[in-house]
């Protein structure tokens, strides 16, 4: 998956008005609402009056489709923008793999792409790497092996959301965190490309090698309050009724989100 997150909605409206463009190889096909992928090699959005009347009617919260992923456009005057990337998924590991992967050739041009656009922060990794950093898990009952989870983490304006594969930061965010790049990437690993408006560090040079790194970056991370952790969620207190264990979680998510 790649996240990057904006102060702003115009820099996402944007994007989706110039017809999403992306780097070669990852171009988007087509649009939600039934409009059928294109045949290659004409990688363009087909009929450009309803992808215009569709952004309008979605207030340009818009879902997208390439070859091998899909994008969710968040633009918001009351929290940060976003635009969202995910690879499609396959009963086949094999072709999940590959959907990741071909989707995480991107990220980097990505990120080149979104530092001219307003971009203040972002991520990209495999899909496991984020649930492994932020999805807080708890047990459907007492002693069950299923457990129920909530996404957290996602305020990048009260911390870094964590450290993966691939990270970006503009300029004014790592000043606003205090988070000199080159000497993290210095203790942490990895290698560190300036663009005009920010920094892209590459933690680790395989999006595959994530789980090698993970206690690593897990422990570096709950040990700075810059960072998110999900170490330092309170776990579900035991013995809560339904409706005051969803107050817990309401009140996690609103503190934790």
């Amino acid at each position: 998956m790649i996240e990057m997150y904006f102060d702003s909605q115009e820099p996402v409206i944007d994007w989706l008005k110039a017809g999403a463009p992306m780097p070669d190889g990852g171009e988007i096909t087509h649009f939600g609402d039934g409009e059928r992928p294109v045949r290659k090699p004409q990688f363009e959005i087909a009929d450009q009056r309803r992808y215009a009347e569709y952004l309008r009617r979605r207030g340009y919260g818009a879902t997208l489709f390439g070859a091998r992923f899909f994008v969710c456009a968040s633009p918001s005057e009351r929290v940060p923008s976003e635009i969202s990337f995910y690879p499609f998924e396959s009963r086949s590991e094999k072709k999940k793999a590959e959907h990741e992967a071909a989707l995480l050739a991107l990220a980097h041009e990505l990120f080149q792409r979104f530092d001219a656009r307003g971009a203040v922060y972002g991520f990209a990794g495999e899909h496991e790497e984020w649930r492994h950093y932020n999805l807080y898990k708890w047990p459907c009952s007492r002693g069950s092996q299923r457990f129920n989870t909530s996404p957290s983490g996602k305020d990048f304006k009260r911390y870094v959301p964590g450290v993966y594969w691939t990270n970006y930061f503009s300029n004014a965010y790592a000043d606003s965190r205090r988070i000199a790049i080159e000497p993290l990437a210095a203790t942490l690993g990895g290698e560190v490309t300036r663009c005009p408006n920010g920094v892209i560090w590459r933690a680790f040079p395989d999006h595959r090698q994530w789980r090698e790194h993970a206690s690593k970056l897990a422990d570096f991370v709950a040990g700075d309050d810059r960072f998110f952790s999900l170490r330092r969620l309170p776990p579900v207190p035991d013995g809560l009724s339904p409706p005051e264990e969803m107050a817990f979680m309401h009140k996690l998510w609103v503190d934790w989100r």
